[in-house]
């Protein structure tokens, strides 16, 4: 048993590698957050050290929105997820990508 897949969600928008955002979609009918806006929050709560990020919840909904169209056209979001469910998951280096700004510049 791992943590809450709220937390892995967080870690991976903190993360923002190509394929955490796949992993996001997968996630989040997992998760337990109402709407974009409380993931912001609670991001800010758990890296309370991170820049804020104007477009952070534009990013989360960009998460929420494709996982509508991947159900709407009824795809497995776990075909495109690198989710560790088994070693034959690859992840997508084409979809979008959000780097949370960092005061280092890094």
């Amino acid at each position: 048993m791992g943590p809450p897949p709220d937390q892995v969600f967080l870690m991976k928008l903190s993360a923002a590698r190509a394929p955490d955002f796949s992993d996001m979609v997968a996630l989040w009918p997992r998760c337990s957050f109402r709407d974009s806006g409380e993931v912001v929050n609670q991001f800010y709560g758990a890296y309370p050290n991170e820049e804020p990020d104007p477009h952070l919840g534009d990013y989360v909904q960009t998460v929420i929105s494709t996982l509508r169209e991947v159900q709407r056209h009824k795809i497995d979001v776990m075909r495109f997820a690198v989710l560790p469910r088994d070693s034959s998951a690859s992840g997508r280096s084409d979809l979008p990508q959000h780097r949370p700004s960092h005061p280092d510049g890094q």
